[in-house]
């Protein structure tokens, strides 16, 4: 039993590598560029990760989403004690202070994506404990239904920031025809230096007289200034005390639109609710669902293109991380990366302790404990599958989620920088999530009275 569950262990691991590294070797032919990767990731966001999601649907219907309910709430608590775990960790250890995000951030951020699809399928096909028709899909359906608070946090909040992120400038050598002349400027420094009686500019004049007047750059400079020396004690800002609050008020109703609008636009959400509606409600599963649906190849199409989704989002994974690791393109001159891009040693070394040692050891005997107390209902009754989801995700390395979502918009200097981070905790990660999957196989047969 023990050399099986190794085998499926190992099988899960050595999937995920070589996809990773046939990434890397293609960035190395020169074939995983900026804009191909941009594109990639493009595509699996906004077609080949929704159709991943819609293909589950048979393995969703409204018996098993009530059975299913603790595994969103234990998606939950595995984040929020990531989360609590990084900065406690991250606080007593002394990272810097500029990497405690990234420690927290590292810590909370859920695998149940690409590398977990790879792993549930491996195990459920190599693996004796998982029987029986269609397992393989009830897994995957629990999979992402366990994730389903990390897939609303991630494109709702995290699309939000990254659409949001701006990169830094690329400093720009400064021309004659870009900078003042020397006359304008000597006179910009002596209207600032000028008091307001002695400038000789006011706004009653300025506005009984503006048929002579002409405003230039150079007078509203000088209005600015004169307007913060001599600002007076008034009746102004009791105004603006009041009207304040309406208008942040309005402001903020807003803004939750919008941000409830763009929710509703993200791909992948869209696809969950289907993926799930379609499932649970007869007359659609009657016709997408079965072989003999009228609208079955619908499915299998999705389905198709759902299968490319993992693959391709783990090549540009390859592509980061050669990256990260200062490789570069063959017959292109190598440029060294800032050392900006790369944490401390002790902010990699608390982000893989706290994620693929403290959180696992926390989360994994704490679940069973819960799944042991009968809370949930009898353990012994549950579908193999389903203890192994409930169990085994703590274990992974930080998803590549916030990568992809850099990469998409363009933002190829921050996905270097997080990928100098993933780097060596996907390289551990290799030895510690064979060991924990092991674990957790052996835990799964054990308390489902399966020897």
């Amino acid at each position: 039993m023990l050399l099986e569950v190794l085998n499926a262990s190992l099988s899960a691991m050595g999937v995920s590598g070589i996809i990773i590294g046939a990434g890397l070797l293609l960035f190395r032919r020169g074939l995983l560029g900026p804009a191909m990767r941009t594109y990639l990731s493009r595509i699996c966001y906004v077609l080949l990760t929704p159709c991943l999601l819609l293909s589950t649907t048979s393995g969703y219907d409204a018996a098993s989403v009530q059975r299913w309910a603790i595994l969103p709430l234990l998606c939950c608590t595995h984040i929020a004690l990531g989360a609590v775990l990084g900065h406690c960790l991250g606080r007593l250890s002394g990272v810097p202070c500029e990497d405690h995000t990234i420690v927290v951030l590292c810590s909370m951020f859920h695998n149940v994506g690409n590398i977990p699809t790879l792993i549930l399928t491996a195990v459920i096909s190599t693996s004796s404990l998982f029987e029986g028709e269609g397992t393989l899909q009830r897994g995957l359906s629990q999979m992402f239904f366990y994730g389903l608070p990390w897939q609303f946090l991630i494109y709702s909040i995290g699309t939000s920031a990254v659409k949001g992120h701006q990169e830094p400038p690329t400093p720009v050598e400064p021309s004659d025809t870009d900078c003042p002349s020397d006359t304008t400027q000597d006179q910009l420094d002596g209207f600032k230096r000028l008091p307001h009686s002695e400038s000789g500019v006011s706004l009653s004049s300025l506005v009984s007289n503006d048929s002579d007047y002409k405003e230039t750059e150079l007078d509203l400079v000088a209005l600015e200034v004169d307007d913060d020396l001599t600002n007076t004690p008034s009746t102004v800002p009791e105004v603006q005390a009041v009207v304040a609050p309406k208008e942040g008020c309005r402001e903020s109703v807003n803004r939750s639109l919008t941000r409830l609008e763009r929710l509703c636009r993200e791909e992948p959400l869209q696809a969950q609710a289907a993926a799930m509606a379609i499932g649970c409600i007869t007359p659609l599963r009657w016709l997408f669902v079965g072989a003999s649906a009228p609208l079955n190849f619908v499915t299998l199409g999705v389905g198709m293109l759902g299968a490319a989704a993992v693959p391709c989002q783990c090549l540009v994974l390859g592509a980061n991380l050669a990256i990260a690791a200062g490789f570069s393109e063959v017959d292109v001159v190598k440029v060294d990366e800032p050392a900006s891009l790369w944490p401390s040693r002790r902010t990699v070394g608390v982000i893989c302790f706290v994620k693929l040692l403290v959180l696992p050891l926390v989360s994994i005997p704490a679940t069973v404990m819960l799944l042991r107390s009968g809370v949930v209902g009898d353990v012994t009754q549950m579908e193999p599958a389903f203890v192994f989801n409930a169990l085994a995700w703590s274990c992974l390395p930080s998803a590549q989620s916030l990568c992809m979502l850099f990469q998409m918009e363009g933002h190829h200097t921050v996905t270097a920088r997080l990928s100098s981070v993933y780097l060596i905790q996907y390289a551990i990660s290799a030895l510690t999530t064979t060991g924990w999957v092991t674990v957790v196989l052996s835990l799964v047969s054990w308390l489902c009275g399966k020897p």
